[in-house]
């Protein structure tokens, strides 16, 4: 077996099987292990986009900047968010007795729960024209939809993640409030009232 590195808590083996099961996965995994977009599309480019190794180098990066001991529970949450509780558990063990949530602070804005992006872009991405009436409400040009519509042609989940990405990572006009106006003007109002009554 492989030599753990100082400091990681995760070892190599298990991160190459993590790597191996979340396949297409690895924007999402990456978004909520808190790694930037731009970083993302990065490794993705570097990785010429073999999945196992775009994977891995997204797994990597975020060894980075954990936190000593907070590893395997980080982890196993993501993967746990992902639909993989398998490989949640093998990761740790503990993971159903800590459920905690996963967050992100996007600095200057308010704080957003990434489990609440998330839940947005599943219950959006139902169809393609969805997700681009809430771009167009959110202040996205068509310039931003078309770009990420082409490069995820097959992902209507992955274009409505990333739409959502691109309006919070520019830090203008970005609260829970403008969020959920943007949602009741597509007629999700149920959802807009769980982000902001």
């Amino acid at each position: 077996m492989a030599a753990n590195p100082a400091g990681q808590d995760v070892p190599e083996e298990l991160l190459s099987s993590v790597a191996d099961k979340l396949s297409g996965k690895f924007f999402r995994a990456g978004v909520l292990l808190n790694i930037q977009p731009h970083e993302l599309d990065r490794i993705e480019v570097a990785s010429e986009k073999n999945l196992w190794r775009m994977n891995m180098d997204m797994l990597r990066r975020w060894q980075e900047d954990c936190p000593p001991g907070e590893e395997r529970l980080q982890l196993a949450r993501v993967l746990k968010r992902l639909g993989l509780g398998r490989m949640a558990k093998e990761v740790d063990p503990q993971v159903d007795n800590n459920p905690g949530p996963i967050t992100f602070i996007n600095p200057g804005v308010e704080e957003f729960s990434l489990q609440e992006l998330d839940e947005i872009a599943c219950e959006v991405c139902n169809t393609s024209n969805t997700w681009e009436r809430l771009a167009i409400y959110l202040g996205l040009g068509t310039d931003v939809t078309q770009q990420i519509k082409a490069a995820h042609r097959d992902d209507v989940l992955l274009q409505c993640f990333k739409c959502l990405w691109r309006w919070y990572e520019q830090g203008e006009n970005v609260s829970k409030q403008a969020l959920a106006d943007a949602l009741r003007q597509i007629d999700k109002r149920r959802l807009a009232a769980k982000i902001s009554p």
